[in-house]
């Protein structure tokens, strides 16, 4: 087996290809060894994965740009974004990485694939039992609000006031920005991954979702403004009470997987 193993580095070396450290590859083989004959084992393939697993560069650089994109090329466009980051999460996570599971059975690529696929139903799943739809956000939002004592004084003044100045406030978006809450504070989606899917850098991601929390909040302030018997002084106290609660209560809103 010695004599195989490093026919297989020493041809990765010679083709330029990232190859891992002799004692990693032979642990790898060792573990897929135990369910396969080494001979039967796609060797050239673990080779790959367990530089990945070491962290060589060149080997993530070609994981990113080449053999994840077309293990989710096979799934539908408006999903790929997101299943490309967690496949990549999972692929890599620093304690139990999926990537380290994979036996050599098969090609790399395959075997990608599946897990790509399993990856998209786990996000369909959750999204289908645990994301409310954008016309629950109102409610949802109201009740995120309680957990400042100004917003919940509004509350119990008001509630219908509140959900009507929530609404309003809604009705004021774009599909595109309410698209953008509903990533972020409902499905949990991060900075980084909104960025990629975008276009965009991170940190217009982040100006963005501050750019569109402080309108949303000036939209409820004059509509309440209007409905509730408080005088400016008063509402002006209480907006400015319940500001530094209005993002970080918008992250109540996820499910419970994306707050775990």
């Amino acid at each position: 087996m010695k004599a195989r193993l490093d026919e297989v580095l020493r041809a990765r070396e010679a083709r330029g290809e990232p190859s891992p450290s002799r004692e990693a590859f032979q642990r790898a083989v060792a573990r897929c060894a135990e369910k396969q004959n080494v001979e039967d084992l796609e060797l050239d393939d673990l080779a790959f994965a367990t530089a990945c697993l070491e962290g060589d560069r060149l080997a993530l650089s070609a994981l990113r740009r080449q053999w994840l994109p077309a293990a989710v090329a096979q799934l539908q466009a408006d999903v790929r974004d997101e299943v490309l980051a967690e496949l990549l999460s999972r692929l890599l996570m620093p304690t139990a990485p999926a990537l380290a599971k994979y036996e050599a059975r098969g090609a790399l690529k395959g075997w990608l694939r599946l897990v790509a696929r399993r990856v998209a139903v786990d996000l369909s799943r959750r999204h289908q039992l645990e994301a409310p739809g954008l016309d629950e956000l109102p409610e949802r939002m109201s009740q995120a609000f309680s957990s400042t004592p100004e917003w919940a004084l509004l509350k119990a003044r008001g509630r219908q006031e509140v959900a009507a100045a929530l609404e309003a406030a809604l009705s004021t978006l774009s599909d595109d920005e309410r698209r953008l809450l509903r990533w972020h504070f409902i499905e949990g989606i991060t900075h980084g991954a909104l960025g990629q899917r975008l276009g965009v850098p991170r940190s217009t991601i982040a100006h963005r979702l501050q750019r569109l929390g402080e309108r949303l909040f000036a939209t409820v302030s004059k509509h309440l403004s209007a409905r509730l018997s408080l005088d400016e002084k008063a509402l002006r106290s209480l907006v400015n009470g319940a500001r530094s609660g209005w993002l970080p209560s918008l992250r109540g809103l996820g499910s419970r997987d994306d707050q775990g």
